[in-house]
């Protein structure tokens, strides 16, 4: 994953230490929330208990009388309320340290969401981050309409009932996470860097991972059922003037027929 991609990077240069006589057991991972799992020292043979995850996550799984928890919550807060995502570290039911990480909307963010607003499509952000940062991020891009810590599970339950509500729902999307409210939507379109579960539930895929290719897809999208509509117009109107002349309809007022060679010549270009 890139976040412990990166969290791993950062622990090496200034952390120091030596991980690589550790090796996970019984890892699980729980949705919207984090992981569990025993890291075993093969070197002094021993293990422990890790759990690295969100509020949610360690309100079930520290001490009660863990009073660096109620420490590192102020701390926390403070970060939230910068816009970053707090992560927890727990080991043996004990918090040891906590880690934020920059919460970055992508370069086009702000100008996608303003280009929908244009275009009359509404926006609500659905995102695993806690309220805090969520509101922060949602600021700085114009939405007006959040949803914050937010599960897979929820996601599909807010696109239904945004369904339900009579709305045509489009979901973007590129993690595990987003997969089951991506397929749930109406139309699926998933960011190309993001995962393979994402990109098969999806029913559009953005082959670069910019986010104005959503707007992209919306034009085209609308230019082709414009289009659609206009053929099954004046297909309409053709058939409706021409079937009836060619049944010789109009032969006892103009005494002309339509050729049975000519017929057969509209009938295939209109098909």
């Amino acid at each position: 994953h890139p976040l412990g991609v990166g969290v791993h990077a950062y622990a090496s240069t200034h952390c120091g230490g030596n991980a690589r006589g550790l090796v996970s057991e019984e890892f699980e991972a729980i949705p919207g929330q984090g992981i569990k799992c025993w890291v075993r020292d093969n070197e002094a043979n021993a293990r422990q208990h890790v759990v690295v995850g969100n509020r949610r996550l360690m309100s079930d799984t520290l001490d009660a009388d863990d009073q660096l928890s109620t420490h590192a919550g102020s701390i926390a807060a403070a970060l939230e309320e910068q816009g970053k995502v707090v992560v927890f570290v727990a080991v043996n039911r004990v918090l040891v340290c906590c880690i934020a990480l920059s919460a970055l909307p992508r370069d086009d963010a702000q100008l996608v969401v303003s280009a929908l607003h244009r275009r009359g499509i509404g926006v609500c952000m659905l995102t695993g981050d806690n309220v805090r940062t969520a509101n922060v991020i949602a600021r700085k891009l114009g939405v007006k309409n959040v949803v914050a810590e937010a599960t897979p599970a929820s996601k599909v339950q807010c696109v239904q009932d945004l369904q339900n509500q009579g709305h045509v729902v489009a979901m973007v999307g590129d993690g595990i996470n987003d997969a089951p409210a991506l397929a749930q939507a109406d139309v699926g379109i998933a960011i190309g860097a993001g995962t393979d579960v994402a990109m098969g539930a999806a029913a559009i895929v953005l082959m670069r991972s910019e986010l104005s290719g959503i707007c992209l897809a919306f034009d085209i999208s609308r230019a082709t059922l414009k289009r659609i509509k206009l053929n099954l117009g004046l297909s309409l109107v053709y058939n409706t003037i021409g079937i009836p002349a060619a049944a010789g309809l109009l032969f006892p007022w103009t005494g002309m027929t339509v050729s049975a060679a000519r017929t057969v010549e509209i009938s295939i270009f209109d098909g």
